[in-house]
């Protein structure tokens, strides 16, 4: 770690590098960043191997050491999936029970990801029952069913609980009478998808979107309420009037790699949440869904729909995106 370290940056993976540096005098504990991070926290976020924690380690390094957010080296082996580094920290007395974000401890977060044969054996592994069990694994196929949805960077989606197609065009503002049945805007991709997503030469950015349409919004049924599609999703006002007396959740797949859902229930907004990250007060929904847990085989927007999902009750295919004739909602022409 450059910075806690005095040094330029260095290669976490070689042990020898790392004992170098220790040898010549760089402090094991050290913090860096806002986040208070030590060199352990770096070492296995950085896929180091077992090896350099044990140098660390060797050097004095506090294996149980907590960041500002309450995370420890341990707990962030866990969470990228770095088992040589897990198996490492455990064999130098890392404590795999100690809390360490919103109470949950890396053991426990552990025994529902790919390593979790290096906890369920050790003393103090809490039980799970049965009925969490399955909790856990429907939310993992819900998860799977919605992996497709890494590929549509830059689409606006709400999910509106309860609600026919009819009465969220009114609670748009708009007359159902003036919204026509139509082809999805996503069709184009179906009849020439190589064209529909080829790079503008001048800006890079593709050249098909939706936005090329007479209809500034797309709405349908779906199990369990309504689907909207296009920038009314991430409206404040709109999604306050489309979530009266019921719940929404909204999404934009930023084209840059990131996403944020935000969830209403009547009227009012009542979560905001990155699937990358861990918000200070964790839904349980939200580790069903693999927020923040990089170590799972998902894409960020699937853990999105799949949590949208969780919490309306409605749930889309990509066939039926882009092949289901939707209403179209006329753009303004004031």
């Amino acid at each position: 770690m450059s910075d806690a370290w005095g040094m330029a940056p260095l290669n976490w993976r070689d042990p020898a590098e790392v004992r170098r540096r220790l040898v010549a005098g760089a402090d094991p504990n050290a913090r860096s960043f806002a986040l208070r991070v030590t060199p352990l926290h770096e070492a296995v976020t950085a896929e180091a191997p077992g090896d350099v924690v044990d140098v660390l380690v060797a050097h004095g390094a506090d294996v149980d050491a907590a960041d500002a957010e309450g995370a420890t080296p341990l707990w962030e082996a866990v969470r990228w999936g770095n088992r040589s580094a897990a198996e490492a920290l455990l064999r130098a007395g890392a404590d795999p029970w100690r809390p360490a974000i919103a109470g949950r401890s890396p053991g426990r977060l552990g025994l529902d990801g790919p390593l979790t044969d290096l906890f369920a054996g050790l003393p103090g592994a809490p039980s799970i029952s049965v009925r969490e069990r399955d909790r856990q694994t429907r939310a993992d196929v819900l998860i799977a069913s919605y992996e497709w949805a890494g590929y549509w960077a830059g689409l606006d989606l709400a999910f509106v609980a309860d609600v026919d197609e009819d009465e969220l065009i009114r609670r748009l503002g708009r007359d159902p009478a003036r919204c026509p049945l139509t082809d999805s805007p996503f069709m184009a991709m179906v009849e020439d998808p190589h064209a529909d997503w080829a790079d503008d030469e001048d800006d890079g950015e593709p050249e098909y979107s939706p936005m090329d349409f007479d209809f500034e919004a797309w709405v349908a049924r779906r199990d369990g309420g309504a689907v909207l599609i296009g920038a009314a999703a991430s409206s404040d006002s709109l999604c306050a009037r489309m979530s009266a007396g019921t719940r929404l959740a909204t999404v934009f797949f930023n084209p840059k790699g990131s996403c944020y859902v935000y969830c209403w229930a009547d009227g009012r907004t009542v979560r905001q949440s990155e699937p990358a990250g861990y918000p200070a007060d964790p839904w349980p929904e939200e580790w069903l869904h693999r927020f923040g847990h990089h170590a799972h085989a998902s894409s960020h927007e699937a853990r999105a729909l799949a949590f949208m999902t969780a919490y309306t009750g409605v749930r889309i295919d990509e066939q039926w995106l882009i092949r289901a004739p939707k209403r179209g909602v006329p753009r303004s022409r004031a």
